[in-house]
């Protein structure tokens, strides 16, 4: 059986060109986004990955991701694709936008026990991606905030679960009640819209567009991670710096040491090997075709070829 670890240094490798195609899309149109998360930790700690790391995560300004929305697909060439919460995309189920790297393919024992394609009905996979964070501009009471981000949370659950099949093939019975209940919704909801994913992005759109007050704040609704509820001034993050990452570069906030102590306390410091985390996979392919099994398939994983 292989080690996940052995391959982590390929990954980050490959994850690397969907900053280098960002970088070049931005530059030609105009465009800016910058480090976020882990990625901004990692640029400056590391000027690169955490090492123990394998994903990105990057941000954009509300006016600068509708006009890469608006790119042409054929931009992103035939390594690249880019998805957004409102397109026909099974491989994605985020309520934010993603770069993919088109022919990898990962897949989780999390993903085989909890969910499947609405498809196909077979567990549900992915692939590499690049996450695309939007920055809108919010109001400056926090409180007003948290309340149209929690609307959003609502739109962002129903999204899931319209997105991918609630599944469970183990666990006690209150999960598999729980993941009954919720398939038993995700099926009317998509009875009901013909493409639910489109609505329930449309319902978080009018929601937080009804809460835009202008201003000088900005901060991140589609995301139901702890740190991505905190706001910054416009003028903490512009104008953006270029620094180091890996064999390229990448753009970080001015203020990153302000936002990274935020984040993270003394982040210099690196955590203990107990609390440094990455994907759990239980199968990836590279896009070269080469499978790479981590743990014992499960039946109709990827990976599983008992049939």
């Amino acid at each position: 059986m292989e080690k996940y670890s052995d391959l982590l240094p390929v990954v980050q490798q490959l994850q690397t060109e969907s900053i280098k195609k960002m970088n070049v899309i931005c530059e030609k149109y105009g465009l800016q986004y910058w480090a976020i998360g882990g990625t901004l930790l990692g640029a400056i700690r590391h000027k690169g990955f955490i090492p123990w790391d394998d994903d990105i995560d990057i941000a954009m300004t509300k006016e600068d991701f509708i006009k890469l929305k608006n790119i042409p697909s054929s931009e992103w060439g035939d390594k690249f694709l880019f998805c957004t919460p409102d397109m026909d995309c099974e491989i994605h189920d985020k309520f934010f936008a993603r770069i993919y790297i088109k022919n990898s393919r990962v897949q989780s024992e999390k993903d085989v026990l909890y969910w499947k394609n609405w498809s196909d009905n077979k567990p549900w996979s992915t692939s590499l991606m690049c996450d695309i964070f939007v920055y809108e501009h919010v109001p400056e009471d926090k409180v007003k905030y948290l309340k149209i981000h929690k609307k959003c949370d609502i739109y962002r659950f129903l999204y899931s679960i319209t997105r991918r099949k609630p599944y469970s093939l183990k666990g006690p019975i209150p999960m598999k009640i729980e993941r009954a209940f919720f398939r038993l919704i995700a099926g009317i909801l998509r009875k009901i819209y013909k493409e639910p994913w489109k609505t329930f992005d449309s319902f978080a759109d009018k929601a937080i567009n009804a809460g835009y007050k202008g201003g000088d704040m900005l901060g991140i609704y589609r995301s139901g991670h702890p740190l991505t509820k905190m706001t910054y001034l416009k003028n903490e993050i512009f104008p953006l710096e270029k620094k180091p990452f890996e064999d390229t570069f990448i753009y970080v906030p001015k203020d990153w040491d302000m936002i990274l102590t935020k984040s993270y306390g003394d982040y210099m410091t690196p955590p203990p090997a107990s609390k440094r985390g990455h994907l759990s996979l239980s199968f990836l392919d590279l896009g070269d075709g080469v499978e790479h099994i981590f743990s014992d398939p499960l039946p109709g994983s990827l990976g599983d070829h008992s049939k």
